[in-house]
């Protein structure tokens, strides 16, 4: 997986790599002026227009400044705009190396036609408080330009390891250098990113790999390290027993959901367990799948715990009535082994906070922004909802899916690994209940419970994006996700 540093970690593995490559600061500032120049010319390869570059007084402008110097050079259409104010040692040489810079005040007219291109290099990895002044003046015309946007590094105005409270750069793209930052993951920040590029500047690779930390992205290489591929002579035996606890009066839609895609994701055998009148809706949906049902005809009132199923999964559509309530307490008082809980399930524990306790360990709990509100509370901005959640899944031993535009899978130990694989016509009515029966799925095929987390959210976002290829993001359903699960398994088979 991607090791996401904190900008103090990134600044260490400057300094180190300058001593022990060794190589100048300043030759390192002009390493990343022409990665970020050659990306910028793979991006856009016959790009005639001009480009406007707002270098800022610190090392972010510098590499700006040299940015602008290289692309002159190679016959570009430049104009670059600096401040009035001291400059750091590296900025002021590069500042000096180019010429004519335009000098921004509030007189400054700036004339941003569409079809140019903007380079946002006013602040970096270092801002610790709110723009303001002539640089948020600055900014806030940026933004409202229809030109392509692209930063250098981060967006101007966005703190990467503090929650960001003031105005930030709305960019296009953003050329990063070196690691990803831990703010292009989260809700308010992620969505000023852009797409992202992340650019190899050579710090030195053994001291970075040696830097701890927490959060991680998930890549396709863990994937496919983590990946069991089947065996000829195994059987439905081999692959697990899996029991979906999901459904009721007017929601069995979910347990159709969750079903299908857990035997879509290869789960041997799968029982569903659901009310007496939803039977043969099942049977006519789904007759791979068996059924276990009981008395009541509208909502689940008993959840089996027999050790002959591999793995559980309760909550998809199952209300909160209270004798569903008394089911769920009564299988997590027998239940040893770690389970999936959703949706419902969530909603009850939420309600009888009592229940955490009873939750196996190592189990994984899927929960929206709305259902972890519930659990945990509010909170005042993603930091401060990431802290919540590592402390949730440590207090509780769980593994926790905090499902978003950007899923966050937190295990027991606080570990964050970010999924940015997926797309927004996987914003739809029950693509969760897809998630928890992929998931569900590979519980029963033996996987860990962390990697069945992650391999699952992973198989949930990569088959939406395959659907998206073929639907657009308007037109795609929930049943279109499990329709595509087989196109993520090939790829993975293509590359293992």
């Amino acid at each position: 997986m991607i090791k996401i540093l904190s900008s103090e970690q990134i600044k260490k593995a400057d300094e180190y790599t300058i001593q022990h490559e060794p190589i100048a600061s300043i030759d390192l500032m002009e390493r990343a002026a022409n990665a970020f120049v050659t990306q910028f010319e793979k991006d856009f390869p016959d790009f005639k227009n001009i480009i406007h570059i707002f270098c800022g007084n610190g090392n972010n402008g510098g590499d700006g400044f040299a940015i602008a110097r290289i692309l002159k050079e190679k016959n570009y259409t430049i104009i670059c705009y600096g401040f009035e104010g001291d400059k750091s040692n590296d900025c002021n040489i590069n500042f000096n190396l180019i010429e004519n810079v335009i000098t921004i005040n509030k007189s400054t007219i700036i004339n941003i036609d569409k079809k140019d291109i903007v380079f946002d290099a006013l602040f970096g990895i270092g801002l610790n408080k709110a723009v303001e002044g002539i640089y948020l003046e600055t900014i806030n015309t940026i933004n409202q330009t229809n030109a392509t946007t692209i930063s250098v590094d981060v967006p101007s105005g966005m703190m990467v390891d503090v929650a960001t409270n003031g105005t930030m750069i709305k960019a296009n793209k953003t050329y990063s250098f070196q690691s990803p930052k831990l703010a292009f993951y989260l809700p308010h920040t992620a969505n000023h990113v852009g797409d992202l590029t992340i650019l190899d500047i050579q710090l030195d690779k053994k001291y970075i790999q040696e830097l701890k930390s927490t959060y991680f992205e998930i890549d396709d290489d863990f994937i496919f390290s983590h990946y069991k591929k089947r065996n000829r002579f195994s059987h439905k035996g081999t692959y697990g027993h899996a029991l979906i606890s999901c459904g009721s009066f007017g929601k069995i839609g979910a347990a159709i959901l969750s079903a299908k895609a857990c035997l879509k994701t290869g789960a041997g055998l799968l029982t569903v367990n659901l009310p007496q009148k939803s039977i043969s809706i099942i049977h006519k949906s789904i007759p791979e799948a068996m059924c276990l049902t009981h008395n009541e005809s509208k909502y689940i009132e008993f959840i089996p715990y027999e050790n002959q199923y591999n793995a559980y999964a309760i909550g998809c559509g199952i209300g909160t009535h209270q004798k569903t309530y008394i089911a769920l307490s009564k299988f997590l008082e027998h239940c040893k082994q770690a389970i999936v809980l959703d949706a419902d399930a969530l909603n009850i524990i939420a309600e009888h906070q009592s229940l955490l306790e009873k939750i196996p360990v190592s189990s994984i709990l899927t929960p929206h922004p709305k259902e972890f509100e519930r659990l945990v509370g509010a909170w005042q901005n993603d930091f401060e909802r990431l802290e919540k959640a590592k402390q949730f899944a440590k207090q509780y031993q769980l593994n926790l899916i905090l499902k978003d535009a950007i899923t966050a899978i937190i295990d027991k130990n606080g570990m964050v690994c970010f999924n940015t694989f997926g797309n927004a016509g996987m914003a739809t009515a029950g693509s969760g209940d897809v998630l928890t029966g992929i998931i569900t799925s590979l519980l029963a095929q033996e996987y860990s419970p962390l990697t069945a987390a992650i391999f699952g959210v992973y198989i949930h976002a990569k088959a939406g994006d395959f659907a998206k290829e073929k639907l657009g993001e308007e037109s795609m359903l929930a049943s279109d996700i499990i329709e595509n699960i087989y196109e993520v398994f090939k790829c993975i088979n293509s590359n293992i």
